[in-house]
């Protein structure tokens, strides 16, 4: 059962089990990304999450704001471990999708098979679905 962690006209979070799914939309202003990410944070206290949906395909936000998410609040605080499912929707912002290709880039440099990046959502769905087969995760 899904439950809603934190919905708004920018952000829409959603958390089962072991999976937490973010949908990012529009430009979203400082405060809002930056509490969104605070209510990720205190879900994540409470329940051991393995799979991550990101659909950041029509989010715009701050450089510095998104320089943060991926340095600070991911690498920083260790959101992703070597175990989590990670299928992201590249975003369409052309500044967001070089700093995450260049994060990427520089964190995994000979690259990581449990992060994946996909056009739609649809398709990173279905990589959730079958990659517990193709890598013998535990769902």
């Amino acid at each position: 059962m899904k439950v809603t962690i934190l919905q708004n006209s920018y952000v829409d979070i959603k958390g089962s089990n072991t999976k937490l799914e973010l949908s990012l939309k529009g430009f979203i202003p400082s405060e809002v990304f930056r509490s969104a990410c605070n209510q990720i944070r205190l879900y994540l206290q409470e329940n051991q999450v393995s799979e991550w949906l990101i659909d950041q395909r029509t989010m715009s936000v701050h450089p510095k704001d998104y320089k943060w998410f991926l340095e600070e609040f991911i690498q920083g605080e260790k959101i992703f471990g070597k175990n989590n499912l990670v299928a992201m929707v590249t975003p369409e912002n052309f500044y967001c999708e070089f700093t995450l290709n260049r994060y990427l880039q520089t964190r995994f440099p000979n690259g990581t098979s449990n992060i994946a990046r996909f056009e739609n959502k649809a398709d990173a769905q279905d990589w959730l679905s079958g990659a517990h087969k193709a890598f013998d995760y535990p769902i």
